[in-house]
């Protein structure tokens, strides 16, 4: 329903302001009593439900941090690296690169571009960058 509870609190406001009602069948829980009213037992549940779903988050998210520390430790996690070999030239010789190029010169966004062409959205972005000298990769300049 969101991503934490400030998300979730709002979602369930949201439709109980419209009166519809959300069911949480594994709860049993209902968010509008029969009589239209707002549920404050199951707005309760669901709000401490959030807040243990939010500790859990926090925890999962702690622990990963940890072992990536341990990780970067032992010389096993490199992480991403930066850069990118290919040369402009290169880039937009690619046939893709080439057709996407073609439908940005003709004034396509970079949404419709990637669509049209069969490429990533940041591909589109970096063709057109190259081409009008704003991009702010120093690989791509």
């Amino acid at each position: 329903m969101g991503r934490d509870l400030r998300d979730i609190i709002n979602t369930i406001h949201y439709f109980t302001e419209k009166s519809i009602c959300i069911h949480f069948v594994g709860q049993s829980l209902k968010t509008i009593n029969p009589d239209g009213k707002e549920n404050a037992i199951s707005k309760m549940v669901i709000s401490i439900l959030g807040v243990v779903a939010e500790m859990e988050k926090k925890q999962i998210r702690e622990r990963q941090l940890e072992g990536i520390a341990v990780a970067k430790l032992k010389g096993i996690y490199l992480g991403r690296k930066t850069g990118s070999k290919e040369d402009t030239l290169k880039f937009l010789s690619k046939p893709k690169n080439k057709i996407a190029l073609n439908y940005l010169k003709k004034g396509f966004t970079n949404t419709e571009t990637s669509k049209l062409a069969g490429i990533n959205i940041n591909t589109a972005v970096c063709s057109r960058c190259i081409t009008t000298s704003l991009c702010r990769k120093n690989s791509f300049r």
